[in-house]
């Protein structure tokens, strides 16, 4: 019984580890009219304005903290989050979206975002809240294709045993907004994205589909994955379009490393695996046991992987 106690005890100092309400506020402060963010000082003006935008599992937390530090002076704001998963909020609007597939409010929530991030100018701040999830619940796809075929595309990767970086990799190719694109709504701003990882290693490009980084993926590799897991014959043909003319060069592609909107963006991991098993091994050490942290990223299959741990 007590092991089982000692169990739960390390397993909750990792989550609490990682919560926004312990996370945020060593990165972001407001006192005195100056905003201290990401160890930058920035002496507000009347002209600024705030604006907060977020999507994931845990966006509507992160917001909940976002608020409670800078309270009136965030302009606007709009996140979007799991179904089951808002809280309260008292001046950034929210709704919720389905995940892991996307549905028409993961579109919707794109569109808000959009328009909010439209009405920034050169002299405003947009604070972007990411969580893992997000690259479901907040989703902006091509004209020439629909919803139900980005919901049987998105089914299909997932049942194909592709890692999250192949999966987003070919998302990121079908949507608007990833791979960088959404700073392109907003490109004169000040950008500070505060991010919670969920994927091994912890790459920007890869959590949430990387909608405020640089991408190095291209269509090109977006084709290999589509054929390497033999899905060609099982998703819309227009996927398979999209995909080809962005190959042929005929598609613009996600944004790169020199492009100017990446010029004023700030991306800052701020949550990962690492610090919650650090924090689990504290609490383990602090009860008694010796601790080893298993260094290897497992990415196969559950079942394979666990008999490997």
């Amino acid at each position: 019984m007590q092991e089982r106690n000692d169990a739960i005890s390390i397993y909750k100092a990792a989550v609490d580890a990682v919560q926004p309400a312990r996370l945020l506020p060593e990165y972001v402060q407001f006192r005195n009219n100056e905003l201290n963010i990401a160890d930058r000082y920035i002496q507000l003006t009347n002209q600024q304005h705030i604006y907060i935008i977020g999507a994931g599992k845990a966006a509507a937390a992160m917001a909940q903290v976002t608020e409670q530090i800078l309270g009136k002076i965030i302009t606007e704001g709009f996140i979007v989050t799991k179904y089951n998963h808002a809280l309260p909020l008292l001046i950034i609007s929210h709704m919720e979206a389905a995940h892991p597939v996307p549905d028409e409010n993961s579109l919707q929530a794109a569109e808000r975002t959009k328009a909010i991030l439209q009405k920034a100018t050169e002299a405003d701040i947009i604070i972007c809240l990411l969580s893992g999830g997000a690259s479901s619940l907040l989703e902006s796809i091509p004209a020439s294709i629909s919803l139900q075929a980005i919901k049987q595309l998105f089914q299909q990767l997932l049942n194909s045993g592709a890692n999250i970086a192949e999966m987003n990799t070919v998302r990121k190719h079908l949507s608007t907004i990833k791979g960088g694109q959404l700073l392109r709504y907003a490109p004169a701003s000040t950008w500070f994205s505060f991010i919670i990882s969920d994927v091994p290693g912890d790459n920007p490009e890869v959590i949430a589909g990387g909608p405020t980084t640089a991408d190095t993926s291209t269509f090109e590799e977006a084709i290999q994955i589509i054929y390497k897991y033999k899905l060609q014959q099982k998703i819309p043909t227009s996927v398979i379009h999209h995909l080809e003319n962005g190959r042929k060069g005929l598609l613009p592609e996600t944004v790169k490393n020199g492009d100017p909107v990446l010029k004023n963006v700030h991306n800052i991991i701020i949550g990962s695996n690492a610090i919650a098993l650090r924090a689990a091994v504290s609490k383990a050490t602090e009860l008694g046991y010796h601790t080893l942290i298993h260094e290897s990223n497992l990415k196969e299959d559950a079942a394979i992987a666990s008999r490997d741990f």
